[in-house]
């Protein structure tokens, strides 16, 4: 185990006034730990990373604003709120799919017009998606793979699988098209 002749008031102090070194120092002493918890939740070490380095970035770009009296119970906290967050991106990701799955296979022969209307207007606006990003939702939404197999079958982590679905299901959930296609799917659907 490394030592580290600063106590972390001491590297604190430093980071606020903007000593890369002493960022450099507390990153060292950290990021393993903070590592093992995202790890142990996520269960995917690409994803992990990103998280460690997103909170190692928040610390910096907040440095001068920092009141922290605990630095290892900050940054655990800062991991258990982006570990939320990312269960919850993960949550919506699959509530979508399920709403957008439901309107899909929900097709009697008089709402058959309607719900290929609705397949064309989301396919039109996946069409604004980079190909990369475009591929991956279709491998996802109507190949049916897991994010596990896009991953394998494109030699990408599984979080960028994850990214690019998230990316895309936002793009959808933003387009004034999709939204009105889909105010029109499930009037019919409640009908």
């Amino acid at each position: 185990m490394e030592s580290y002749p600063h106590s972390d008031m001491t590297l604190l102090d430093g980071l606020r006034q903007g000593s890369w070194e002493a960022f450099e120092s507390l990153y060292d002493k950290y990021w393993e730990k903070i590592y093992a918890v995202s790890s142990a939740v996520t269960k995917d070490q690409e994803l992990s990373k990103d998280i460690v380095q997103e909170i190692f970035l928040d610390l910096w770009n907040r440095r001068e604003k920092l009141a922290i009296k605990n630095l290892y119970a900050y940054l655990y906290q800062a991991s258990k709120y982006r570990l939320i967050e990312h269960i919850r991106k993960q949550e919506q990701q699959e509530q979508f799919l399920e709403e957008f799955n439901q309107i899909l296979s929900h097709c009697p022969v008089e709402d058959y017009l309607f719900h290929k209307e609705l397949e064309l207007t989301i396919k039109e606006s996946l069409e604004e998606l980079s190909p990369k990003c475009k591929r991956i939702f279709y491998l996802s939404r109507y190949d049916h793979l897991s994010n596990h197999e896009i991953s394998q079958q494109l030699k990408i982590s599984k979080s960028t699988v994850e990214n690019h679905i998230n990316k895309a299901l936002n793009h959808l959930r933003n387009s004034p098209e999709v939204k009105m296609a889909f105010i029109i799917a499930f009037s019919l659907i409640d009908a």
